[in-house]
């Protein structure tokens, strides 16, 4: 046996602790009286003889009395550990806990528009003692509607109506999925120590609210009822982007925020007025800006500056400007940007109209000599359309 195997080897039977004693119980290494092979302790895992070696340097700790590397042993052992402490805890003590997060959504989530880029919740933590409604705990029992064992189930000897709660232990293997959607009520529990054991049991079956990938949740509920929409009194201000096309051929495009109860009405003198909401970050609104003056064009073929390819917006000063003072000004980037912006007619000199302008005379394109849609523009954006976007169109 190589040098690394013989430490990988000390450091697992070290580990042992637990064992289990001629009458299949599981047993610490504290409570055999006898030292050496005349403990009479078997390896829960493959079931050999041990030694409980006691002596006054090392941590006191089972090792196999063949020398047999045995790789399952400490999984083992804090699998046995961990049904006989949780079993121990619900019939000793008063209160048995379990702890989950519960979200209870808006009553109009399921009709609302806004809810594929917002949610309209409050989170709250369902905390329930298990002892008020069951009375019994054992282990290996098999599952009612699938094959298999659970670890420990939960149930009402009174209430057999009552569903079942199952505990399933995870040391190195997780449950198959099979048994996880099941239709039962399971808490998978991931344990890697006897210290995970006694901390769980200290706090309560407590889900995780902080897990990704990598660091995976230590308890999981499966078939629990976690949200609701029965909450109606709740809302939430979400980002909008409003598109307002006048009979007059004026554009209007404000990004705001508004809260979702709140009922906007129709601009008056308008012919169309689409509110769209849009995430939080990017710039896809000015996309949709684009999108749209076209779609209005197409169908109400009303001319306007910002449809000709001979207009320009002044992005070289705006950024300089928004680099400048919009931290000082604190004001949001896109709203600056929206409320700065300079136009500027390449043709300005022939047409004599001033060579920048805040805001755009639409009427003006009515009339325009020059005025010269940008086809290639047009049918990129009309391709597009609207796919993929939340609005609601105002009446």
């Amino acid at each position: 046996m190589e040098e690394k195997d013989k430490i990988s080897k000390e450091n697992r039977d070290c580990n042992l602790t637990y064992a289990l004693d001629s009458e299949g119980k599981l047993v610490n290494i504290e409570q055999v009286e006898e030292s050496g092979i005349k403990c009479n302790c078997i390896c829960p895992a493959c079931k050999e003889a041990l030694v409980a070696k006691k002596g006054e340097i090392r941590k006191h700790h089972f090792a196999h009395s063949s020398g047999k590397n045995c790789k399952h042993a400490i999984e083992s052992m804090l699998h046995h550990l961990a049904k006989d402490k949780f079993q121990e805890a619900f019939y000793k003590n008063e209160e048995f806990i379990i702890e989950f997060q519960y979200k209870s959504y808006c009553i109009k989530s399921k009709e609302c528009k806004y809810t594929p880029l917002s949610e309209c919740c409050e989170v709250s933590n369902k905390r329930f003692n298990l002892k008020k409604y069951y009375d019994s705990c054992e282990q290996e029992v098999k599952y009612d509607n699938i094959n298999g064992r659970s670890d420990l189930k939960i149930f009402s000897s009174t209430n057999p109506k009552l569903k079942p709660i199952y505990l399933e232990f995870c040391v190195t293997h997780a449950s198959s999925s099979e048994k996880l959607h099941s239709g039962n009520k399971i808490i998978e529990i991931f344990i890697e120590s006897e210290e995970d054991i006694n901390n769980i049991l200290e706090k309560g079956i407590v889900e995780d609210k902080d897990y990704d990938e990598e660091n995976i949740s230590k308890v999981v509920f499966y078939d629990f009822k976690h949200s609701d929409c029965e909450k109606n009194n709740i809302s939430n201000d979400i980002k909008i982007a409003r598109f307002t096309l006048y009979k007059s051929g004026e554009i209007r495009f404000n990004v705001d925020y508004i809260n979702c109860n709140k009922q906007l009405q129709k601009s008056k003198n308008s012919l169309l007025d689409i509110c769209f909401h849009i995430p939080s970050y990017g710039s896809i609104c000015y996309e949709i800006k684009d999108i749209m003056k076209y779609l209005c064009y197409e169908k109400y073929q009303i001319k306007n500056c910002q449809l000709c390819k001979y207009y320009i917006e002044n992005h070289t000063l705006l950024i300089g400007m928004i680099r400048k003072y919009n931290k000082t000004l604190q004001i949001p980037r896109e709203e600056y940007t929206l409320k700065t912006t300079r136009t500027i007619c390449r043709w300005h000199e022939t047409l004599q109209i001033p060579r920048e302008e805040y805001k755009l005379n639409t009427e003006r394109a009515k009339q325009c000599p020059i005025f010269n849609i940008d086809v290639y523009k047009m049918e990129k954006y009309l391709k597009e359309g609207l796919k993929g976007f939340v609005y609601n169109i105002l009446h």
